[in-house]
């Protein structure tokens, strides 16, 4: 989807579509916000929202392996300052190495092949239970 300054930077729309287009995208951005569902959960204890993210999907996509070996580590290693995560912080490191190198990989595809060099063969489905 374009943005609005994408739009007027189009150099191949007339003027006179540009205003058009404009509003064709504020009306999609629009329309999603109006389709969103907000679910406010209050729990007792933090494991608890870990427990309900490895299970609830709304997205109706599963979740990845990555997913959810983010979700475990984070609910392992609790951050002991609460200005700075560094779980988070390492974590969103690892994912810029991976998924910024000149190699065509995902954080999921690493994990799998990591896996594999180390132990016995697992699909990518079963990874995260292994």
């Amino acid at each position: 989807m374009q943005t609005v300054k994408g739009i007027k930077r189009d150099k191949t729309l007339k003027a006179k579509d540009i205003d058009a287009k404009i509003r064709e995208a504020l009306t999609r951005i629009r329309d999603k916000i109006l389709a969103l569902k907000v679910i406010y959960i209050d729990l007792d204890n933090e494991d608890d929202a870990y427990l309900i993210f490895e299970t609830l999907n709304t997205r109706g996509k599963d979740l990845t392996p990555s997913d959810l070996v983010k979700s475990h580590l984070t609910k392992l290693l609790k951050p002991t300052n609460k200005n700075v995560d560094h779980t988070k912080d390492a974590w969103n490191g690892m994912v810029e190495l991976i998924e910024g190198s000149a190699a065509d990989l995902t954080v999921t595809s690493y994990l799998h092949h990591y896996w594999l060099s180390r132990h016995e063969y697992v699909t990518v489905k079963k990874l995260y239970k292994a």
